[in-house]
Parts: C-alpha cells; sequence; structure tokens
C-alpha cells in the first residue's frame, strides 16, 4: 500500500525511488525537518511543508495509508537511487 500511495501522491516531486526532484532526496542521511525518524516522516506528510510547497497529507490519508508510507520512506533510506538529490539539510544524529 505505501508503494500504491507514494507514486500517486509522492513521486512526481521525490522521484520513482524517492531520490529527490524539486523535493529532497528522501534516500539519503540528510533531513530538513526533523531527523528522518518515523515520527518526523508522519509529522511532514500529515502536517506539509507550506513553505516548500508540499501539501498537507494528514487529511487525505487514511491512517493505513499514512503508516504504510511512512513504513516506506523509512525504509528506503540507505537504498543509494541512481542519480539522487545533492544532500540538503542537516546531517541526521544516530
Amino acid at each position: 500500500m505505501g508503494n500504491q500511495v507514494y507514486e500517486g501522491k509522492c513521486a512526481s516531486c521525490h522521484g520513482p525511488q524517492l531520490q529527490g526532484l524539486i523535493g529532497p532526496n528522501l534516500t539519503d542521511e540528510f533531513w530538513i525537518h526533523g531527523q528522518g525518524t518515523r515520527l518526523d516522516i508522519m509529522k511532514v506528510i500529515s502536517e506539509g511543508v507550506a513553505d516548500k510547497g508540499m501539501p498537507p497529507w494528514g487529511p487525505l490519508l487514511k491512517k493505513d495509508e499514512m503508516l504504510s508510507l511512512t513504513a516506506l520512506v523509512h525504509s528506503k533510506k540507505g537504498s543509494s537511487p541512481p542519480n539522487p538529490k545533492l544532500p540538503q539539510g542537516q546531517k541526521a544524529q544516530n
């Protein structure tokens, strides 16, 4: 389900492999909002980032869609897709 939601809502800005296009690369260890934890990812998906043009998906997604999408993004960290967008934000603290 996470893949389906991602393809329909996120891929146009973050790329088909989460490598970043208009939006940031979601596979590296750099994060603009938070540290890339599941809670940080869910918060950004839910609330959006208005000044960056990312809509708040929370009101539009069902709970299981939100959880699946969050799990997908979290699982792709470190996946090293081809042609990733350059890092943005701060390196996550482990």
